[in-house]
């Protein structure tokens, strides 16, 4: 004790200090130095701990297929560089497309990892606390198939809510009349929304260019006026995957 306070005996700073009120002074206890530090530690790490549970949760609720939760530009294998290094850019400069409002079509053949680059995309803006709906227009249509207009309706607005939204697979989901008509109404409320959309598609520009209907016609209209082309070719991504992996399989069975 010195002065008629306590002081810790690890970090030699007082635990009592004294204050004023009314007119009287009194002692209280506070926190020593080695406290303080202890406090400030611990607040770190809930701190880290909370930021690790919203990532995961903005993680499991935004990206619908498991598969792709994994996906990050530092792990791509390069064998399609330009369009990842496009992607990459985007994502550095998310603040300027966001506020522009300026979204990507990123197409090319089957197999090209137009996904997997959407995918990269997603897990680098959610790892910033970004909410990011990664889901394919398949699975919205089974989502809302039960619903009545009301219901449709307020799906549709929650998922314009998150700031960056991405169609994948676009042309491979059902086209009846009842399909595209859902599917204008989710491509015309991001529009409305005035917030980015990226869209993963086999179909080539020029495909979306001459529609071959009235119906589809408004939906690729849409999408290219909201999309900057991305190109990722026609080169098979996992099928040279594959044929790697047969030569590797081929090498380890000869021995």
């Amino acid at each position: 004790m010195q002065d008629g306070l306590l002081y810790c005996g690890k970090c030699k700073t007082a635990k009592q200090c004294r204050v004023h009120i009314l007119g009287n002074e009194r002692v209280v206890s506070c926190m020593c130095q080695c406290a303080k530090e202890k406090a400030e530690e611990e607040d770190t790490e809930r701190r880290k701990q909370e930021d690790a549970d919203k990532i995961m949760r903005l993680r499991s609720s935004g990206i619908a297929s498991q598969a792709y939760r994994g996906a990050r530009f530092e792990a791509d294998d390069g064998k399609n560089p330009e369009p990842m290094r496009t992607l990459r850019r985007y994502a550095d400069k998310w603040d300027d497309f966001y506020r522009e409002n300026i979204g990507l079509l990123l197409y090319g053949g089957v197999g090209t990892g137009k996904s997997y680059a959407a995918a990269c995309l997603a897990n680098y803006l959610i790892e910033r606390k970004i909410p990011v709906c990664m889901t394919n227009l398949s699975g919205i249509l089974n989502t809302v198939g039960g619903f009545q207009r009301e219901e449709r309706n307020a799906f549709i607005s929650d998922l314009m809510q998150y700031p960056l939204l991405i169609l994948d697979d676009f042309g491979m989901e059902r086209q009846t009349e009842y399909a595209l008509e859902q599917i204008f109404n989710v491509v015309d409320a991001r529009y409305r929304s005035e917030k980015p959309l990226i869209v993963t598609t086999n179909l080539s520009v020029a495909e979306l260019k001459n529609p071959k209907s009235r119906d589809h016609a408004r939906i690729y209209d849409r999408i290219l006026e909201m999309c900057q082309p991305v190109n990722f070719g026609n080169n098979g991504r996992r099928a040279t995957i594959a044929s790697e992996k047969m030569k590797l399989a081929a090498q380890l069975l000869k021995g």
